[in-house]
């Protein structure tokens, strides 16, 4: 965010009256920590978060797609309190990320749930409208030799990456979060939250839906159930097939794309531990099928052969 976060910017974004006490702190010390803040009034303590980004451009996503959400009063998406110059100033949902610590398919259906209202909200705001479906789908083949695998691995693979493409170009696009893993899905007492609105807007929706069950850590058959969910829920036909073929694609480019998440976080042990689950996680989905699609089937033969 530009600018400084003081405890004056926040009185007047909240029409703090003159004996309410302030008090701001990060939630770590990465640049990229969120800064959490704490008001005491009469009437009680009131807690809010300020959400901060490496760049520019996906502060003011997370602010606009954060906005435009704001009329349809989804109870899994932060309110807006107040406005720090552009910087929405979010009433903190009091829950936590789902990175540390393990849940029942139960609470993750929840999610599964949110995700698919997500998608069908319709509204046209945020990043890549201007993109066809293919433009926004990851490029294939990825460079798999950034991940460790020898070229008679990435061989075979290649081409049925640029298949699993053409397979994913014909399912369901529109509004996707972007990035909804399970550091961005925090679950709480009075339900689920979905935060962090950076990369939101025009995208393949069932990579969205891979990010959340990717990163779930549940067994395979608690993974190939929150499909089948999701696929009702939208009226998708072999949906438990087509979020494994899915979460193969996302989580290859999401491992790729962790050596500079770890930068953005350097120094921050929690933030890193986050990474690390995460990607864990994604590896035990990349290698055990949730699903019996052929393509997902012959990219598991050729990158983890038996």
């Amino acid at each position: 965010m530009s600018g400084v976060l003081d405890e004056e910017v926040v009185r007047r974004a909240l029409r703090l009256g003159a004996e309410a006490t302030v008090r701001i702190e990060a939630a770590g010390p990465s640049r990229v920590a969120p800064l959490e803040i704490e008001v005491r009034e009469r009437r009680g303590l009131r807690r809010y978060i300020v959400r901060r980004f490496a760049d520019s451009e996906a502060a003011a996503n997370h602010a606009a797609v954060l906005e435009a959400l704001q009329p349809l009063r989804l109870p899994f998406v932060p309110r807006i309190a107040g406005f720090a110059g552009e910087v929405p100033i979010e009433i903190d949902p009091e829950a936590t990320p789902a990175t540390g610590f393990a849940l029942g398919v139960e609470r993750w259906a929840e999610a599964v749930d949110a995700l698919a209202h997500l998608h069908e909200v319709g509204i046209r705001e945020g990043l890549r409208w201007e993109r066809t479906p293919r433009e926004v789908l990851p490029p294939a083949p990825p460079p798999l030799y950034r991940l460790g695998f020898a070229a008679h691995e990435r061989a075979p693979a290649e081409p049925l990456f640029a298949a699993t493409r053409e397979l994913l170009a014909d399912t369901p696009f529109g509004f996707v979060h972007g990035h909804p893993t399970a550091a961005n899905v925090l679950f709480g007492g009075s339900g689920v939250a979905v935060v962090d609105y950076a990369r939101a807007g025009f995208g393949a929706q069932l990579l969205d839906v891979a990010a959340l069950i990717a990163t779930s850590g549940l067994a395979a058959e608690e993974r190939a159930a929150l499909a089948e969910r999701y696929g009702r829920r939208r009226g998708i036909a072999a949906a438990r097939d087509l979020v494994d073929v899915a979460a193969i694609v996302w989580g290859v480019e999401e491992l790729l794309l962790l050596p500079r998440r770890q930068v953005e976080v350097f120094g921050d042990d929690a933030a890193t531990e986050r990474l690390v689950t995460a990607a864990r996680r994604i590896e035990r989905a990349l290698r055990e099928p949730a699903g019996e699609h052929p393509l997902a089937a012959a990219i598991r033969s050729a990158l983890w052969p038996a």
